[in-house]
């Protein structure tokens, strides 16, 4: 018969601690854990975890635009190409 253990969690001591992940998207990186049972800690944690967290959001955030705007250079490029071929074809036609 089921019996309520208030204390079933406790032990005096974690040797050991394990994770089981599953993964819905490649790439996703798990860091930054703690395991505390201080709550002053945790919050110490917290606030430099929410920092680091701002400086690499930012950053992301500036590679990404700097990747798209390298994308719409190329992109840019490509399409003057394809205008220098449609020039010469037509030049070539006139001769």
């Amino acid at each position: 018969e089921y019996e309520d253990d208030d204390a079933l969690y406790k032990y005096e001591d974690f040797g050991f601690i394990g994770f089981d992940l599953w993964q819905v998207k490649g790439g996703t990186i798990f860091d930054n854990i703690i395991i505390t049972d201080d709550k002053s800690e945790a919050d110490a944690f917290a606030k430099k975890w929410k920092a680091l967290s701002e400086v690499e959001k930012a950053k992301k955030k500036e590679e990404d635009d700097a990747k798209k705007a390298e994308e719409k250079k190329d992109d840019d490029k490509e399409d003057d190409d394809d205008d220098d071929d449609e020039e010469d074809k037509t030049e070539s036609e006139e001769m």
